[in-house]
């Protein structure tokens, strides 16, 4: 199995906060910033709250989330992913605010990184990007955030399904220069539960980087406590503010089981 690039704990348990405010970052229990039993090994701040808000009613989107970021690296010992997912993957960024924000992202993770490539700037905390693959403009605004030094997951959200063609996507993932390929996907059957684990499993010998891939919900839940037993190198817990997407358990929970599986 490939560790992240920004984590070297592997399976790494990712858990995601939604801070719109720096209040709302100091309101956060320290326990979620600091590396321990009970805390994520990865924090991901998941931008689409703050997005769909700001375009609701105005204000300067870069400024905000460059505020609200310097306060979580401030107060975080953990690598930090910055998401904002789109209202087409599950998210609430709108169609035509998802470009803008993905690029205020870069700029902000770029001032956090140095230039060699996504290793920590000033505050020691390593910064990568997420960047949904199936948009047009994937691949050059993975390109500017790897120029600006940030390591980059592309990633599939399917809410709705299980595509057929998942390793293909995670090949194209690699192929447009991403750090990482992560797919999460719906079941509508456990055949979809096992296509999801088959596909983790061939995509992390046959991809140079490494693979996160999720089928969601309670049927999917197996893929969550056991996919680093087919090559998948993370999963995601509930954060602090409660789940970010369908069947997520605690990281306690998820600790436990990896140390029940541990040789």
């Amino acid at each position: 199995m490939k560790p992240l690039p920004f984590c070297s704990r592997t399976p790494a348990i990712i858990s995601s906060v939604t801070c719109m405010s720096v209040e709302d970052v100091h309101a956060v229990d320290g326990m979620w910033f600091t590396p321990g039993t009970t805390s994520p090994d990865v924090l991901e701040w998941r931008v689409d709250p703050l997005v769909s808000a700001l375009t609701a009613g105005g204000g300067d989107l870069g400024g905000k989330i460059a505020e609200v970021a310097t306060a979580l690296r401030a107060r975080t010992q953990l690598p930090l992913i910055l998401t904002v997912r789109s209202e087409a993957e599950g998210g609430q960024c709108a169609e035509g605010a998802y470009t803008s924000a993905v690029e205020a992202l870069i700029q902000c993770a770029g001032e956090g990184n140095d230039s060699r490539g996504g290793n920590p700037g000033a505050t020691g905390v390593q910064i990568a990007l997420d960047v949904e693959v199936a948009r047009p403009d994937s691949r050059a605004l993975i390109e500017k955030a790897r120029a600006q030094g940030s390591h980059v997951i592309a990633s599939f959200h399917d809410f709705c399904a299980t595509p057929p063609d998942l390793l293909e996507r995670m090949h194209a993932m690699e192929q447009a220069g991403a750090s990482v390929a992560k797919i999460a996907v719906t079941p509508t059957n456990m055949d979809d539960v096992l296509s999801v684990l088959r596909v983790a499993h061939r995509a992390q010998a046959e991809l140079a980087i490494p693979v996160i891939a999720i089928s969601m919900g309670r049927m999917g839940a197996v893929t969550r406590l056991m996919g680093a037993e087919f090559g998948s190198c993370a999963t995601f817990a509930t954060g602090p503010q409660g789940a970010s997407a369908p069947g997520q358990y605690s990281v306690a929970q998820v600790r436990q089981l990896a140390q029940v599986l541990k040789p």
